[in-house]
């Protein structure tokens, strides 16, 4: 059987949030409902993607937060946080 490919927003999940989750001992159930929810608004913001005025806002919005925000070793963060101020 052969195993299905992971998307991209899965493989973002799973290869970069989570180890950064548990990395702050955030694991189980907890984790699960945080990715879950990080999960839904980034598909949200994808299904939207063709909408130029809709990626412009959300790309300003991310880029006045990004500004500011300067977090140690965690490069993508800034897109999560976009995706979040969506809902």
């Amino acid at each position: 059987m052969q195993k299905m490919a992971m998307n991209p927003i899965d493989v973002y999940l799973h290869e970069h949030l989570a180890p950064q989750l548990a990395a702050y001992s955030l694991v189980g159930e907890h984790a699960a409902v945080l990715l879950e929810d990080v999960r839904a608004r980034l598909a949200s913001v994808v299904c939207r993607w063709h909408d130029v005025d809709f990626r412009r806002t959300i790309l300003h919005i991310g880029m006045e937060e990004g500004y500011f925000y300067d977090p140690v070793g965690c490069k993508n963060l800034i897109r999560v946080d976009t995706g979040k101020r969506l809902s």
